[in-house]
């Protein structure tokens, strides 16, 4: 029953349009393992990315001005990624079946039923060496969060470069 279902959902993925690509489902995946390692993990959701940026707002939180906790990503690479639509990870089957496997092999863990994290598709730059990743975690209590990773293809293979607090409550 989860192959249909994981068949169905690279179907409906493939079909969504050119923002679901390979690439940006390989560097989901990198975020969804980054985010399970983490202690207290909240699970994740299927639903779409919560939408927490503008424009007006990154350029009035400075987003361009440091925070990272290592390289940050370049003018052109934040631009793309304000103007993307909301989109899930969750659209792509891999990103899916780690979430899934994850899931099976540690029941019980994170959260519960208080949070729950989105992550969005990665924004990909020009070079197809660079991507941007909203995740969100939102908590009925306080401890809200907005992270944007910055995620470096090196040898092939992305990895997490930095991340930035974009907002907490």
């Amino acid at each position: 029953m989860l192959a249909t279902f994981l068949a169905g959902l690279a179907a409906w993925a493939a079909a969504t349009g050119p923002s679901v690509t390979a690439p940006a489902c390989a560097a989901a995946e990198v975020v969804v393992v980054e985010l399970w390692s983490e202690p207290g993990r909240p699970p994740l959701s299927a639903g779409l990315e919560v939408r927490f940026k503008s424009p007006a707002w990154s350029r009035a939180s400075q987003l361009r001005q440091g925070g990272w906790n290592g390289p940050a990503p370049s003018e052109a690479l934040l631009t793309r990624w304000e103007s993307s639509p909301p989109s899930s990870a969750m659209t792509c089957a891999n990103v899916h079946a780690v979430w899934a496997s994850m899931a099976i092999a540690s029941p019980g863990e994170g959260a519960g039923d208080d949070a729950r994290t989105t992550i969005g598709l990665p924004v990909i730059d020009e070079a197809g060496r660079r991507a941007l990743v909203q995740v969100t975690t939102l908590r009925k209590s306080l401890g809200s969060s907005v992270y944007l990773y910055l995620l470096e293809k090196s040898a092939g293979r992305w990895r997490v470069g930095s991340r930035r607090l974009l907002a907490i409550s």
